[in-house]
């Protein structure tokens, strides 16, 4: 890890040029120095969790994931002071005193640390893509605000489905599908063309009803897709490759009317109609996921109709498991000891999936506190 991006940003006279250059306003000398503490506080965090064992690394993350939290809302909100920031995370571990790893739950409740994070991650939340000419573009594609996340549970497991970048793992521990998957969107490359998203299922269909129902089951997850149009589809390289087109779909578009067999693979009849593309595509795609860093972008279904961000998901998930580690310790050091008890079975099946998401927070959230203060030095961390 590059951790100059951050050190550049720990200075406070070149914090109040970017701050002024990128957000418009001119932080005082005190507010510089708030901001300068909350980084630095938060990049030794996680370079002390880099080195750190599993024993305690959950804890130094969140107190890192914490730190970088306040420097963005900082950053963000000329009126906010460390001092008038509530002083509590907003969040509650609602878990059992004896629950497994993959049924530790998280409750969001009231303001805090959590909350003033979400507000500026959630608005920020973005589709990035290519347009006309090849030429880089985004979206805005806000996640929901913290006022309607209040009474919102969750379970780590129903966290970690929603992570992007660990669906094949989550499959793998599971034995289920993951509730964030990938997919390709891409813009017209002439106006006039059609948005295209593409997704790749592990199982390949042999029929027009096997067809339907790998759709079915993505519209089921991922509610959106159910206004797109389903363009093409083939079986190639060992999985299902379906194509959408932002044209609502003319009733059934997985029936022979609407889509024709052309050998293995299907197409829509007679292409889709420009007459029929939908406008203004922020109103008909979800929030998706992958919109900071370089990892693609990632459909993530709804909690309870709520989308949230996928940075908002690693808080609460970091936060039940530094939870974990404080006051429940020796569940934490059961599961990590891989081994069964006689009245406690082993807890240790979604440890390599909790240390994938550790180790992507570690790569992201770095990256993420510098893109968002100061997008030209994004790419050195």
């Amino acid at each position: 890890m590059d951790w100059h991006g951050l050190q550049f940003l720990e200075s406070t006279d070149n914090l109040r040029s970017v701050i002024q250059h990128h957000h418009g306003w001119h932080p005082n000398a005190e507010q510089a120095r708030e901001l300068s503490a909350c980084i630095r506080q938060g990049r030794l965090f996680y370079e002390t969790a880099s080195t750190a064992p599993l024993e305690i690394k959950p804890l130094q993350l969140f107190y890192g994931m914490v730190a970088f939290a306040k420097a963005l809302v900082l950053a963000s909100d000329r009126h906010q002071r460390l001092g008038t920031m509530v002083g509590s995370h907003g969040l509650t571990d609602c878990s059992a005193a004896n629950s497994r790893l993959s049924d530790l739950c998280v409750l969001i409740r009231g303001r805090g640390t959590f909350s003033a994070f979400n507000d500026v991650v959630s608005r920020l939340n973005r589709l990035c893509y290519f347009g006309v000419g090849s030429h880089p573009m985004s979206i805005v594609l806000p996640c929901a605000n913290s006022a309607d996340l209040d009474g919102v549970r969750m379970t780590l497991k129903d966290i970690l489905s929603r992570t992007p970048g660990l669906d094949r793992i989550y499959r793998a521990t599971f034995n289920t599908q993951a509730n964030a998957e990938p997919l390709w969107i891409q813009g017209p490359s002439i106006d006039g063309e059609p948005w295209t998203i593409r997704i790749d299922d592990a199982s390949m269909f042999d029929s027009r009803e096997s067809l339907r129902t790998i759709v079915n089951r993505w519209r089921e997850r991922f509610p959106f897709l159910a206004g797109w149009r389903v363009s093409t589809a083939q079986c190639s390289w060992g999985k299902s490759i379906i194509v959408f087109a932002n044209a609502a779909p003319n009733g059934d578009d997985i029936a022979d009317d609407q889509l024709e067999a052309n050998g293995a693979a299907f197409q829509v009849r007679g292409g889709v109609p420009r007459e029929h593309l939908l406008q203004d595509i922020q109103h008909h795609v979800d929030p998706v996921g992958g919109g900071f860093g370089s990892g693609g972008q990632y459909a993530i279904a709804p909690v309870n109709g709520h989308f949230l961000s996928e940075f908002s998901l690693q808080y609460a998930a970091l936060f039940v498991l530094s939870s974990l580690v404080r006051y429940r310790p020796q569940i934490w050091m059961h599961s990590l000891s891989q081994t069964a008890a006689a009245n406690q079975p082993a807890d240790d099946g979604p440890l390599a999936l909790i240390e994938a998401l550790m180790s992507q927070n570690q790569r992201q959230v770095p990256q993420l506190v510098c893109e968002i203060i100061n997008p030209g030095l994004a790419a050195t961390v």
